[in-house]
């Protein structure tokens, strides 16, 4: 059963890559996405997720530092979907999709260096794969992918959007390193989104319209992240009780950047050359070596 919830919460992240790819077709309409989804995500949170009795009856009252962490790591998680949706505005949504979940490999290192975490011979091959595969990456040039430059335009949203989304994994899990910490309101989910709805700045100094369409992608995106992290932590529940929780996040990647290429082959006939086909292939073998 876990490992079927695993696949089925792969199964709905390809929804939600869907929506990155639809709502990324207009500039100025990305910065409105990167509002509505997070205020919708914060709404659903807030009446279907937070434990609003442990908050009334406790008075619980969360750490600054709590706080603060899950709020800068919302924002990080901004940058990283903004660069994300900016360069699937500029080039393959496929190749971008699966380079922004090569990110792992950020809080992958960064708890071997300092939180002296174990190193196995795996984890250090799927790190070298995706280190590779990024630098090849970089050095091909495709032209009018899609009549857009497959070009370093690209690749430095991507690079960007690489680093902003190991930071956010990185600060989340920071609290669950701290003695004695528990989420027992559940209220983390909601509070992240405070470090999203920033902006709403540029939104308001833009003077940018909100369309309908947009409405509705942002929706659509925050009712299945929303269902997407309830079937996760159920796929968790089973997975731990016969050891093997190790394969949630390799399955769940894997099948939602392999359902979300042939959704960019075959509805949006998006063709790459053989070296970025390559570079994608390494790139979620590195991804399931390193979750191993």
């Amino acid at each position: 059963m876990g490992l079927l919830l695993s696949i089925l919460s792969g199964v709905l992240a390809l929804v939600n890559g869907i929506a990155f790819s639809l709502g990324s077709s207009d500039r100025k309409q990305i910065y409105v996405f990167n509002f509505l989804a997070p205020l919708f995500i914060l709404i659903i949170s807030s009446v279907f997720s937070v434990n609003w009795g442990v908050v009334l009856d406790t008075g619980l009252i969360y750490p600054v530092r709590t706080v603060l962490v899950l709020v800068i790591s919302g924002f990080c998680g901004l940058g990283y979907i903004m660069m994300l949706m900016f360069a699937m505005n500029t080039g393959p949504h496929s190749l971008s999709l699966c380079l922004g979940e090569s990110c792992l490999v950020i809080p992958y290192l960064l708890s071997v260096l300092f939180w002296h975490d174990r190193l196995d011979p795996a984890g250090l091959t799927g790190v070298v794969l995706i280190v590779a595969s990024i630098i090849i990456i970089g050095l091909t040039k495709e032209k009018k992918i899609e009549k857009s430059d497959f070009s370093s335009k690209w690749f430095i949203f991507m690079i960007i959007a690489f680093i902003l989304g190991g930071i956010e994994l990185t600060i989340y899990t920071l609290p669950n390193r701290w003695a004695g910490w528990t989420d027992v309101a559940n209220i983390r989910p909601a509070l992240i989104q405070f470090g999203k709805l920033s902006i709403l700045i540029p939104i308001i100094s833009k003077k940018i319209k909100i369309q309908r369409k947009t409405i509705l992608i942002a929706l659509m995106s925050a009712v299945f992240n929303f269902l997407i992290v309830v079937i996760q932590f159920k796929a968790m529940d089973y997975l731990v009780k016969d050891q093997m929780l190790a394969v949630l996040y390799p399955v769940a990647i894997g099948t939602s950047i392999l359902l979300f290429t042939a959704y960019s082959r075959f509805f949006r006939k998006e063709k790459l050359a053989p070296m970025a086909n390559f570079s994608m292939v390494t790139i979620l073998a590195g991804i399931i070596l390193l979750s191993l």
